[in-house]
């Protein structure tokens, strides 16, 4: 009896001993299920392009393009986005802007593909520039919004961003309603509202 109990004690010991191994290649095995999926996921990134120009008054509507392009090995689907662009006159009481809607996107971002341009738009009325000559004028010009996704795994992502330009030397132009941005102001990542999940 002693022996069949002594037996029976050294199988079960061995039987845990191959469950535990067993568990352990397996876990593994997820790990690297999990990390091939972070290499080979997509990674959508957003670069917004230079302005030039800034329209107020009757043309007053001013369009703020960006690029969106995926850095990763995978396309990303199901592509949407939301934000805004606003600007305002940081010294000053004049009105700040409008800001515009959603933006259009295409709902599939490839991998390695020439980067998508999209826009955010937003207008400035009559008084923008009443409380300051517009050539002295300092102004704020934001970017931001979200853009959502799914990789080719199924898994949802998110790409917060969110930029800014300070602008505080113009040239007046011919245009009425325009004002020429003088070269140098350039954007700058924001430190809240930029990250990738």
């Amino acid at each position: 009896m002693k022996t069949q109990t002594g037996h029976m004690e050294s199988q079960t010991k061995i039987l845990g001993d191959s469950v535990a191994a067993a568990q352990s290649t397996a876990d593994a095995a997820k790990d690297q299920i999990q990390m091939m999926k972070e290499r080979e996921r997509a990674r959508v990134a957003v670069t917004p392009l230079k302005i030039q120009n800034l329209y107020y008054g009757w043309i007053g509507y001013n369009n703020i393009l960006f690029e969106v392009e995926n850095h990763g090995q995978t396309n990303a689907f199901n592509v949407r986005g939301q934000g805004a662009a606003f600007a305002l006159v940081i010294d000053g009481e004049s009105p700040e802007s409008i800001p515009g809607g959603a933006f259009p996107i295409s709902d599939v971002v490839k991998a390695g593909a020439t980067p998508l341009t999209s826009e955010a738009g937003f207008f400035l009325d009559d008084g923008f520039f009443n409380q300051t000559n517009p050539t002295r004028a300092k102004i704020r010009v934001e970017l931001f919004g979200e853009i959502l996704y799914d990789d080719v795994f199924g898994r949802p992502h998110a790409t917060g961003f969110r930029y800014f330009m300070t602008v505080s030397e113009f040239e007046t132009t011919s245009e009425g309603d325009m004002v020429k941005i003088k070269t140098g102001s350039l954007w700058r990542k924001s430190p809240n509202g930029n990250y990738s999940t």
